[in-house]
Order: C-alpha cells, then structure tokens, then sequence
C-alpha cells in the first residue's frame, strides 16, 4: 500500500474511533435541512412512494441520530445512516404504502438526534388520487320547485369510463355528459316529481378492463 493511502485510511480509522468514544450528550447536533416538509400528489394505482429528507452536518462536530419514527404505521421511515462527520450530507427516509388509501394524509416523521431535547420533524403530505370522485356529490330540490335539472362534476382516473349509471327511473332522470376516455364528465340530474319529499341513490359505475367500482351519489326533495 502506497504511503498516501495508507495516511489516508488511518485517518478514517482514528475518526470513527474517536466518534465511537464520545459520549452521546457530547454530540450537538446541527444539520442543515433542505426541507422539512414533502407534498406529493399520487395517481390511485401507485402503490407506493419514498420521500427523502436530505440535510448537511453543518457544525464541526459529529451528529448521531439515534431514532427516525414515523406518525403512521403506513409509513416506514429509517435514516441513511447513524453518525454524520463535519461537513456530511445525509437522508432521512420514509416510505409511505399508498395501498387501499385515498384522500388527503398528512404523515409525520420525528428524528431524535443526540444531544438535543426534542426531535426535529418532519411532514410528509400524500394526496392519493381516487378512482372516482364528485363535486357536488347530493343535489335537492323543495317541495313544489320545478324540477330543473341539476348538474353534478365526475372526475375519474386515466383510463376508467363510465359504465353504467344505476338508479331509480321512478324518481330521477340522469344524462351524462363528456367524451370518451375523458377524465371529467358533467352528470345531471332531473327529478320526475317534486311534489313530496323523496331520496334517492345513483351508483354510477366506473371501469378500467377488468377493474370496477360504483361510486355513490345522491338526490333529494326536502320541505
């Protein structure tokens, strides 16, 4: 072995000596985050999605973190590594299972490091798309209106189409609106009688191949 590397691999062996000897309150921590929060929107079949948290040692002292917890067991979050020398980058990792979840979720990370009172955290925000969603998602009418048709917006994931609309012909009209393969449909609904009150549900099924789910909506006549 060449004199350099040899200086240079007892260098690396008389600092991790040194850091393994120093006691963990002697550790202070000062890392650099380049953000602490992570936002990510995720299409419905995404099962899964890993975020990462870097950040720099930016003092002259080593940095243990000594535990990386997750706010959700749908979540698993672990560091790079534990000990970060002068100058270092590192991550911080977490690993959110998006499988059977949908809607908004706001995932908290806490890192403890050695030396400092409470952990530093972190966010991360997941918003899981959903097969078929509705805006509004129950249209009414009183007692005596005229019964004007009322629309509702149906937004679906790439590649699923409406299949069916399943409902009661007795008390409401539906029309749907919208091209093929299009993401967003315009749906309206038309009371056959507003003379009583009434309630009624529409599934409005939705499919992509084999893949179906029937997505609930809903029309009433209050007083």
């Amino acid at each position: 072995m060449r004199t350099a590397e040899m200086v240079h691999t007892m260098t690396n062996k008389l600092f991790w000596l040194w850091v393994a000897l120093i006691p963990a309150q002697g550790i202070c921590a000062s890392l650099s985050w380049e953000r602490d929060t992570i936002q990510v929107q995720l299409p419905h079949a995404q099962e899964s999605y890993e975020a990462a948290f870097t950040f720099r040692n930016t003092s002259r002292e080593a940095v243990k973190i000594e535990k990386v917890e997750a706010s959700c067991g749908c979540t698993n979050a672990t560091a790079s590594k534990t000990i970060f020398a002068p100058g270092e980058t590192g991550q911080v990792l977490a690993k959110y299972s998006a499988a059977g979840q949908s809607g908004l979720k706001r995932v908290g990370v806490s890192v403890w490091i050695a030396g400092e009172a409470a952990p530093k955290e972190l966010s991360l925000v997941v918003d899981v798309l959903a097969k078929v969603g509705a805006a509004p998602r129950l249209v009414y009418w009183r007692v005596h209106d005229k019964p004007t048709p009322k629309a509702i917006r149906l937004t679906v994931a790439d590649g699923y189409e409406i299949e069916a609309i399943r409902h009661d012909n007795t008390l409401v009209k539906p029309a749907v609106k919208g091209a093929k393969g299009s993401r967003e449909y315009e749906i309206t609904l038309t009371p056959l009688k507003t003379g009583t009150p009434m309630r009624t549900k529409l599934d409005v099924v939705v499919s992509r191949g084999t893949d179906s789910v029937a997505y609930a909506l809903y029309a009433s006549v209050i007083e």
